[in-house]
Order: structure tokens, then sequence, then C-alpha cells
């Protein structure tokens, strides 16, 4: 039997405040790095699932 999911919690106040802060600075050098990394990673699709 499945565990029920527990709901997202409300992001308010002080904690929204530095979520949008944290959503709006600039990419580092290592996450910059890793999403090149993700873009020329090969992808390879599943036999028989289109």
């Amino acid at each position: 039997m499945a565990k029920p999911i527990a709901p997202t919690p409300v992001f308010e106040g002080e904690a929204l405040d530095e979520l949008i802060k944290y959503m709006k600075r600039p990419l580092t050098k290592k996450e910059k790095e890793l999403n090149e990394r993700l873009k020329k990673h090969r992808e390879v699709p599943l036999i028989g699932f289109d």
C-alpha cells in the first residue's frame, strides 16, 4: 500500500523572499558547466516506448 504524499509547504514572509532572491541570482560557474554537460548528454530512447 502506498504512503500518502504530504502537501507541498507554503512559502511565506522571509522564506519566500529568500527563495525569490535565490531563483533570480546568476548561475555559478559550476552550475553553468553542469547545464552544458546535461545538454550534451546523449539521450537513449527506450525500445518499444514511443
